[in-house]
Order: structure tokens, then sequence, then C-alpha cells
């Protein structure tokens, strides 16, 4: 009357059973990683240019911020090595220890000091009126200073904003507005070197963060307001920790999730873009692709992930750092 479901006893039929198992879960992570490589690649084509420009090459003027050290210093270096420019204009605010070639030219700048920006700017376009105008912008030096917002003076903060921020802004105003009203239809190629942490910033970083927060928003409008010059290219560059002085003192957490970034390799990759005419958004090592999808993450996940990468428990409060 009644019928008893009898165990398995066959034991071809339990080893077939786990080899199942295993096949399928092969097959759910080539899935996961076949998404993955669809996701690069679109995200590579999505970049390309529709117009690609000339070449970098011998009529070409770039300006750089902080370009004697770290990822600055790389930039600068490959701009006259291996693509070749006529003129690399380098804004820092401590004088080079070394020649830097004839082909460079150092120009003492606070970048914290809107009228020694606007100084530097008068300088470069005074010498661009022999030497050509500026075909490649890249702002990059930044400041941080650790600690919470509350042991921080207004003048630390403001410091931060002026260099991280407002800085760029005011050059990009002066170099775009020149180009806009002599230069076109001439190439111009801005690069902004921001930072995933302005997408999800860590303890004792507020500053640093939303000052790069800033830095990328005040780039993505502006690429949209200028989308309808097709010779001027935005390329905005999202790295995380790299191999500089910059963070030198800041201990590294789970390196298989977030590796440290090579600034030479990266600044070779940069040019790279540039020489083409890319645009959009670089990111560098590939988990910086979702440091805005955390945000959209429930509150529990975003702190477990915090937890799990140990970022909040990295960065020591009170000390300051230029690149």
């Amino acid at each position: 009357m009644y019928e008893f479901v009898k165990p398995i006893t066959n034991k071809s039929m339990l080893t077939n059973s786990h080899y199942c198992n295993q096949t399928f879960t092969g097959v759910k992570y080539y899935l996961i990683y076949l998404c993955i490589e669809l996701f690069v690649l679109v995200n590579r084509i999505s970049k390309l240019p529709l117009i690609p420009l000339p070449p970098l090459g011998a009529n070409d003027v770039a300006l750089i911020t902080g370009g004697l050290s770290g990822l600055g210093l790389e930039l600068a270096k490959n701009l006259i090595s291996a693509h070749k420019i006529k003129h690399v204009f380098n804004l820092d605010i401590v004088a080079p220890k070394h020649e830097l070639g004839e082909n460079v030219t150092f120009i003492k700048c606070d970048l914290a000091s809107s009228q020694d920006v606007d100084f530097a700017l008068e300088q470069v376009f005074t010498q661009c009126k022999v030497m050509g105008p500026i075909s490649v912008v890249i702002n990059n030096a930044g400041v941080r200073v650790n600690g919470p917002l509350l042991s921080m003076s207004p003048k630390q903060v403001q410091k931060v904003f002026d260099i991280n921020t407002f800085a760029p802004i005011r050059i990009l105003q002066l170099v775009i507005s020149a180009h806009t009203e002599t230069f076109l239809p001439k190439r111009l190629s801005v690069v902004t070197v921001s930072s995933v942490l302005g997408a999800f910033g860590p303890k004792n970083l507020l500053t640093y963060s939303a000052s790069k927060a800033a830095s990328t928003q005040f780039h993505e409008v502006l690429s949209r307001e200028l989308a309808s010059i097709p010779s001027i290219r935005m390329l905005l560059v999202l790295p995380g920790q790299m191999s500089t002085g910059m963070f030198s003192d800041v201990e590294q957490g789970r390196l298989f999730v977030a590796p440290i970034v090579d600034h030479v390799s990266l600044a070779r990759t940069i040019l790279q873009k540039v020489n083409t005419g890319e645009e959009g958004i670089m990111c560098e090592p590939f988990y910086s692709n979702f440091g805005y999808a955390l945000k959209a993450l429930p509150w529990r996940l975003q702190q477990a992930v915090r937890s799990y990468t140990q970022m909040d428990e990295k960065v020591k409060a009170q000390s300051e750092k230029n690149t």
C-alpha cells in the first residue's frame, strides 16, 4: 500500500550526481567569467573615438600639474621620449633637483593660490605664442590630509580643495577658453586624474575623497558641455592605490581584490589613449569600475564590503602628502 523511496546504493549513480554538480558549478563560473569579459569588451569599444585624432608628435605641446614625481613625472617622461612631442610645461610647487631637459619648462606654482595659477598660465600662454597651442593638458597634482573632519583646521580643508578641485577648474577655464577662441579645430586632449576614492571613500580621507568626487563630477559635466566640439577629447582617470609616494604610508588590504596600480604602466596606458583621442572614463585596476555601483547596494552590504576590504582600517590619522 505504501511505497518508500529507497536510498541510492549504486556508487556509479552517486559519482555521476557529484560529477553533474561539479560540471554545473564549472559552467556557472565560466558564464560569470564570460559576462565580465563581455562587460570589459563593451566598455572598451564604447570609448573608442568615432573620429581618430592624429597621433601626438613634434608639433604638440603639453601642460602637466605635479609632473616632478610619481605619475606626473612618468607622464612627462613618456610624452618626450615615447611620443616625441615638442614641449612640456610642468607646474609644481617644488623646484626640480636635476635638469629636466630642453624640452621641459618648469614653472613654480602653488596650486592652492588662484593668483599663482593665473600667473603661471600667463607665462605658458606667452611661450605658446612661439611654440604653438597646448594640445594636451593633464591635471595630475593632488594632496591629501588624513584624519577625521573634526580634527582639521579650515586651512587644511581649504588647501585640499584648492589643489585637488579648484586649481584644475581654473586651469581648464583658461586653457579651453584660449583654445576655443583661437585654435579650433586643432586637437586638445584633457586628462583629469581623479580617484576611485571619490566614489567610495575610506575613513580618515574625507577631504581627499570629497575633493576627488567634485573633480570627477566637474570633468563629466564639462565633457557634456564640450561634446559639440569633436577636436576636444576628455579623459577621466579613476585609479586605485598607486605605487607612488602619495599613499606609501597606507597599508594595503586585500591585494587580490584591490591590487596596487603600477604608476609607470598607468602613465603609458593613459598616453596611449590620449594618442588615439580616446574619451570617457579609464578605471584601473578592474575593481574601480564598480566604485559608484557600490553606492547602490543596501547599507548593510556596503558596510560588509568596507569590512571585507579593510578600507576603513588602513589610513592613519593626521598626515599630509602631495603627489
